[in-house]
């Protein structure tokens, strides 16, 4: 690949989609996004489908996979429509989430205001999955008689 035009830099790269040089370096080494060339002094030349396969890296490292599932996501799938639509249904997973995690925020803000307890199944909605009767009672039996606990308990009480 000679013609400048149609590769960028790693600065230009870095630039293009809010990333360090460092971590473009870094993508290279570990084989992740390896730049399809070289100018004669050894400097990195990104190409089009380069550039494609970055947007893939950055989209689902924003969805919070790791590198290496993203390594694994990108090898196991050549297909970048398949890749967007699989990208697309966890950007929706997500909204869905969030969008409960608001509504429950909502719930507790509203019973705050009106100076009401919240529910159980509103705490469960509020705190997700995480939250059980299970891990209230361990947590009393184990730290009941803090100080640190009965706070606590004071301040989720108020929720």
């Amino acid at each position: 690949m000679t013609e400048r035009s149609t590769a960028l830099t790693v600065g230009e790269v870095a630039r293009r989609f809010g990333v360090t040089v460092r971590t473009l370096h870094h993508y290279d080494e570990i084989g992740l996004l390896e730049p399809s060339g070289r100018t004669s002094a050894g400097y990195r030349l990104y190409t089009e489908a380069d550039l494609d396969r970055m947007q893939q890296v950055v989209v689902y490292r924003r969805l919070g996979f790791s590198l290496e599932d993203v390594a694994t996501l990108l090898g196991s799938e050549s297909d970048p429509v398949e890749h967007l639509r699989r990208q697309r249904a966890a950007v929706t997973d997500e909204m869905t989430r969030l969008e409960s995690l608001v509504r429950a925020i909502d719930d507790a803000l509203e019973a705050r205001m009106n100076d009401r307890t919240l529910t159980d199944a509103e705490l469960r909605e509020l705190f997700g999955p995480a939250f059980s009767d299970e891990y209230q009672a361990e947590a009393e039996q184990r730290w009941g008689d803090t100080p640190q606990f009965r706070q606590s308990s004071r301040r989720t009480a108020e929720y």
